[in-house]
């Protein structure tokens, strides 16, 4: 089979048997040391491409997860999302835009889009688009929005979208987020992230996110986000990694609050196991 039309595999999954992630990371360490040059072109965003390159990124991330080394691994996860594999990535989950946002997501549409209307935000700009469905299904759904924009990190998506939807309200940038937001974001706008994109944040740099986007008051802030089933969003103040992929759950009620914004709607649904918090927050 050509390697174009093989399943995405996500790079970046730490077995959860311990053993099982003893014996791949001990191959990756293996692996670096054999292939001069492997970790520095890894850790620089070349994707791997077999399973002794993915066992030796996994390494890495062990690595930096026994040395506390958040950013580094948030550096590694932002590489894989710009990738122009990615789009094969979510391609493979599109059902899940039936299957969780419709099924059990649906409510942050109204919650969100009446608090941008009761703040005169006309503007919408979520943050990790992906596939533009979500991003879509909210402009059919609120006719007075003027504009929405979706940010992805990959330029290979953020073209596709703009072949796949063509509301002209919508427009699709392929950019950091929380730069392009630092840069262009303004008053009278509403932000929204769904189904995991700020998990990929260290928690500094979400809370830096939410200071500028509060700073431009009035402005609106919607999520969905997933959350370690243990974790204790309430009443957490530090970030911890969780799961396979090793992304964060945040201690999001505070962080808002810390940034200046006020909770309208808090609400969580769990998903075929997975944990979801659900939030407005407006300043």
């Amino acid at each position: 089979m050509p390697e174009a039309q093989r399943p995405y595999v996500f790079p970046l999954v730490l077995p959860a048997d311990p053993l099982q992630r003893w014996v791949k990371c001990s191959i990756g360490r293996i692996c670096l040391a054999l292939s001069p040059g492997l970790r520095e072109r890894l850790i620089a965003g070349e994707q791997p491409r077999d399973r002794w390159q993915r066992f030796a990124l996994q390494a890495i991330v062990h690595g930096m997860e026994r040395k506390g080394n958040t950013e580094g691994i948030a550096r590694l996860q932002q590489h894989y999302w710009a990738a122009a594999d990615v789009v094969a990535y979510h391609d493979g989950v599109d059902d899940r835009f039936d299957s969780m946002f419709l099924k059990a997501h649906q409510a942050i549409v109204e919650q969100l889009t009446t608090a941008a209307r009761n703040a005169g935000c006309t503007t919408l700009c979520e943050i990790g688009c992906g596939s533009g469905r979500v991003l879509a299904h909210f402009a059919a759904s609120a006719p007075d929005l003027e504009r929405l924009v979706g940010i992805d990190l990959s330029p290979q998506q953020v073209a596709l979208n703009g072949q796949r939807h063509l509301d002209p309200r919508l427009a699709f940038v392929a950019a950091d987020a929380v730069e392009w937001i630092r840069t262009n974001g303004r008053s009278h706008w509403s932000y929204l992230s769904y189904g995991g994109v700020l998990e990929y944040l260290p928690q500094e740099r979400l809370n830096g996110l939410l200071r500028t986007v509060a700073g431009r008051s009035p402005v609106v802030f919607g999520l969905v986000e997933p959350l370690a089933s243990s974790f204790d969003v309430d009443r957490a103040t530090m970030s911890q990694h969780y799961g396979a992929e090793r992304s964060l759950s945040h201690p999001y009620p505070k962080a808002f609050r810390d940034a200046g914004f006020e909770i309208t709607w808090q609400e969580e649904s769990l998903v075929d196991g997975h944990r979801f918090l659900m939030l407005v927050a407006r300043a």
